[in-house]
């Protein structure tokens, strides 16, 4: 009984020790995000090989198993460069997500053996920080007081919506086949419209959308197959109509408000972080920003060296960018989300569906 006790109490002081690291470090990156729009190096390297000590320091307790250790700092790692790359976010909000997920003590939120659930802490975690975000933007935008006499005249196209639904159609059904198929987990309801949201996302930064239908057609098709041989046309079909609906909202949203997102700076007074909605290019044809992608110090720098030699291949004065909120505080906010419940937040999302 003694050595039960003496196990649980050194656990319980890792893992308070790697969550008090986790918010004072999280804190802090914060902090500079929001006043400085920049996340120090090495404060997050400081986490990571922190994090990765308390991580093998379970192990040795055999508390965790050196699988889940390198599944969670791998994954997390190809996860947070992708969506690096792909604009998601600025490099440090991805090293701050990597850092952080390495950090969780896998006791109190394991990544394995229910990896494919989103209450695995890589889904977890990043599902709660877009969640937080999502509803902090929303509730910004509401807020403004010319929002509303500020409108773009530009209308929700019918043509743009039916294409999306059928692009959804396509995804859910190769989401719900893959599951029932090959990887023999039970896919719930919130779990199929979040993966074919987040492929939707993907598929739009990834694939030119005449191309869209060489997986949407065949996706239509195996969601009928397997609506007959695996009974999931219930499933399909409630994960299409909401995954369709929040597709089609906000692409109202944006098409009605996006006045209130984006707006032309001048190139002297851009900022780290901001988002260009084009790209810009340098009269040799050499890419100086990326559309999408948010501008960090080297880009920044690239882009007034450019101005001042006078050598961009456009003429404008200035760039439109989106001006998006700090991620970082997101992921901290999704770490305490995550750990008051164990998991996602999309918990009460399927809970409100099942009633």
């Amino acid at each position: 009984m003694e050595a039960l006790v003496s196990d649980f109490d050194r656990v319980s002081a890792l893992e308070l020790v790697m969550l008090c690291l986790i918010m004072m470090v999280g804190s802090y990156a914060a902090y500079t995000d929001i006043r400085f729009r920049e996340i120090s190096n090495l404060s997050i390297l400081f986490l990571l090989l922190t994090g990765l000590t308390g991580q093998i320091v379970l192990w040795m307790w055999s508390e965790t198993t050196p699988w889940q250790v390198g599944l969670v700092t791998g994954a997390g790692l190809i996860l947070s460069y992708i969506l690096f790359i792909y604009g998601f976010w600025a490099a440090g909000d991805a090293k701050l997500f990597w850092a952080v997920l390495v950090a969780l003590p896998s006791t109190i939120c394991p990544i394995f053996p229910s990896f494919l659930s989103f209450n695995a802490s890589i889904w977890a975690l990043l599902s709660n920080a877009m969640v937080l975000n999502f509803v902090a933007t929303l509730l910004f935008m509401l807020g403004q007081k010319q929002l509303f006499h500020q409108r773009d005249h530009r209308t929700l196209r019918l043509k743009s919506v039916l294409w999306s639904g059928l692009h959804i159609a396509g995804l859910s059904g190769w989401m719900i086949w893959i599951s029932v198929s090959f990887l023999n987990h039970s896919i719930t309801l919130s779990e199929a419209t979040i993966s074919t949201l987040i492929c939707y996302v993907l598929m739009e930064r990834f694939v030119k959308q005449p191309k869209y239908l060489f997986l949407t057609i065949p996706g239509v098709l195996l969601a009928l197959y397997a609506s007959l041989v695996h009974q999931t046309g219930a499933l399909s079909g409630a994960a299409w109509g909401i995954s369709w609906g929040i597709q089609t909202v906000y692409l109202f949203f944006y098409s009605y408000f996006s006045s209130a997102l984006v707006q032309k700076i001048a190139f002297d007074s851009l900022q780290i972080g901001m988002m260009p909605t084009v790209g810009i290019y340098a009269n040799g044809g050499e890419e100086i920003c990326r559309a999408g992608q948010p501008l960090d110090a080297a880009g920044l720098r690239r882009l007034h060296t450019s101005v001042k030699q006078g050598g961009l291949a456009c003429k404008e004065q200035g760039l439109q960018v989106e001006t998006p909120m700090p991620f970082a505080p997101f992921i901290v906010l999704g770490t305490g989300m995550t750990l008051l419940m164990r998991g996602s937040l999309l918990r009460l999302f399927e809970a409100l569906l099942s009633f």
